[in-house]
């Protein structure tokens, strides 16, 4: 199976209903299953907690599934890393960082780089505006769909 075809699968499967999914094919094994059938599983004992690999903190979160307006505005306003790796903020550590609080970005630029399998992936802004927040850290493991920066549409 090529790699090409493990992140089509990969999409097709997040854009699906299915919450979890086993292959075996070529002597390939791929398990999926989705965060939010893992975050119902655990809301059926009262609480649910995740783990990020690179840190040693767990985050626990209520089973209150309301989230605030405040929140939604928030994720309204953020790129959002469109795989799952480890994000860079620049081409190379001695480099400078692709983007920077205050700066102004257009549609296509470069925000930073998602390195997944040992391919370096370029992340581009997806609107033009202001960064307000770099969310995620240099050299911070990060999950599909986590903001990475938020972009100010106030330009």
């Amino acid at each position: 199976m090529e790699l090409k075809e493990v992140y089509e699968l990969w999409d097709r499967f997040e854009q699906s209903a299915v919450a979890e999914l086993d292959l075996q094919m070529h002597g390939v094994e791929l398990h999926l299953k989705k965060a939010s059938q893992l975050a119902v599983q655990a809301e059926d004992i009262g609480l649910a907690q995740t783990t990020r690999p690179d840190t040693e903190r767990a985050n626990v979160v209520g089973t209150d599934t309301a989230r605030p307006a405040a929140a939604e505005k928030k994720d309204a306003n953020a790129v959002k890393a469109p795989l799952i790796g480890v994000f860079y903020h620049a081409a190379s550590p001695d480099a400078e960082p692709f983007v920077k609080e205050g700066q102004h970005v257009k549609k296509g630029d470069v925000i930073g780089i998602i390195e997944a399998m040992k391919m370096m992936n370029e992340v581009v802004c997806d609107r033009d505006g202001i960064v307000t927040k770099i969310c995620a850290g240099n050299g911070e493991a990060v999950e599909y769909n986590e903001p990475l920066i938020e972009v100010s549409s106030n330009v």
